[in-house]
């Protein structure tokens, strides 16, 4: 890929380019292939509670990048009007 200044974009060490923004499926597949088997064996150890994913929503909403606030505001384009009177965006 190349940027507007006709070089090429930077890439990882993998060779993917830095510049490719992520779309929300690939962020799920990405969350359910590294994140949900640690996150099934802390609820599992816990009895089945959840308790760890609501007591750190918020803070973790607030915590989102920029450009993870666009791609959930493309899929749900009011979910800020739900954090506005609490958060500053």
């Amino acid at each position: 890929m190349m940027t507007l200044t006709g070089r090429a974009a930077p890439r990882t060490r993998s060779g993917k380019s830095l510049s490719v923004q992520k779309t929300i499926d690939e962020k799920k597949r990405w969350l359910i292939r590294q994140c949900l088997p640690t996150i099934a064996g802390v609820i599992i150890a816990d009895g089945g509670s959840f308790d760890i994913i609501t007591r750190h929503f918020d803070d973790a909403v607030v915590r989102m990048n920029t450009s993870m606030q666009h791609l959930v505001s493309e899929k749900n384009p009011g979910w800020m009007t739900d954090y506005d009177a609490a958060y500053a965006f």
